[in-house]
């Protein structure tokens, strides 16, 4: 890859790619092709891989994602590949317009299109004025499963960092429309499959009822994630985490409207492009016949988790 490709909707600093190779020490376009080599041989001889071959660009995404360790990288391409397998509803192609317009009134979910100076990519939730019910929870998360695989393949970034707004939200409600099992997966995805790598998780909201949402949430993640929640109760502190310049117009940025912004991103998940792909790696499964035994339990029988006394009360 030479040069990071513009899709139209995500942007990225003038030297992203440079810097990111570098910080992860493919300082040279050779180390990088050794790496992706290694990874391709690798894949190669997986017998319980149904797909072997995976685009370049694709593979040097999940590299940078795992700061340049091509063993980590080979952890996660072996875990987006059996939980395609194991839980495929999850991955189902559905209609991205269907599901924003069931939570469109509800909530809004959208990638803020610049980057930070650092290289990270700011994704935005908005809770509305409206309780939520199950039917939103499970749309919501559909929704932002395919946000991280549009990542996956297109941008090239050194982390996320999450902004929820709760001001005038429901954060009550929407943990108890949540169901657990579900939420549990879809984390497993979001942070082992697609390799996002969260920096930070910002709240906003003068609501003390947020910590019943916060401690909801840091039940599934690890205790280094746990560890970047932050809970602000104005916009002042939330600038000292991400640039002002990044967020939407009605938060002191430069971009767009926050729902302007919303309606490019839909128009993104839903492109011809973007769909034909995601179909195409459907086919990215295990046949676990193939595998090890002992290897399969080894890395995966905790995939859907015992949970320890998951509560939203």
């Amino acid at each position: 890859m030479e040069a990071l490709r513009d899709d139209g909707f995500l942007k990225f600093n003038s030297d992203t790619l440079e810097k990111l190779r570098k910080q992860y020490g493919f300082d040279t376009p050779a180390r990088m092709t050794e790496a992706l080599q290694i990874l391709e041989e690798w894949m190669k001889k997986q017998e319980h891989f149904v797909k072997k071959d995976f685009p370049r660009e694709y593979l040097e995404r999940i590299l940078i994602h795992n700061k340049g360790s091509v063993e980590k990288a080979k952890k996660k391409l072996d875990k987006i590949c059996t939980l395609r397998t194991l839980v495929p509803d999850y991955f189902e192609v559905k209609d991205i317009n269907e599901l924003d317009k069931t939570v469109r009134d509800s909530l809004m979910d959208v990638l803020l299109p610049t980057m930070t100076p650092d290289h990270s990519r700011v994704c935005m939730f908005k809770g509305k004025d409206v309780e939520s019910n199950s039917l939103i929870a499970r749309q919501y998360l559909s929704l932002h499963l395919a946000t991280c695989e549009y990542l996956q393949y297109f941008d090239y970034n050194n982390g996320l960092i999450y902004l929820a707004d709760w001001r005038g939200g429901h954060p009550v409600s929407f943990s108890k429309a949540m169901n657990i099992a579900d939420f549990k997966i879809f984390t497993d995805i979001v942070l082992e499959g697609f390799s996002m790598r969260v920096k930070g998780v910002h709240f906003l909201t003068d609501s003390p009822v947020i910590n019943i949402l916060v401690t909801f949430v840091k039940q599934f993640v690890s205790d280094k994630i746990a560890s970047r929640f932050h809970v602000h109760t104005s916009m002042d502190t939330v600038y000292e985490h991400i640039p002002r310049h990044v967020l939407p117009a009605e938060y002191g940025g430069k971009d767009k409207a926050a729902e302007d912004i919303r309606d490019d991103h839909i128009k993104a998940l839903s492109s011809p492009e973007f769909i034909s792909l995601r179909h195409e790696m459907k086919g990215g499964r295990t046949d676990e016949a193939r595998r090890p035994k002992d290897a399969f339990y080894e890395q995966h029988m905790g995939m859907a988790g015992t949970f320890r006394n998951l509560s939203v009360d």
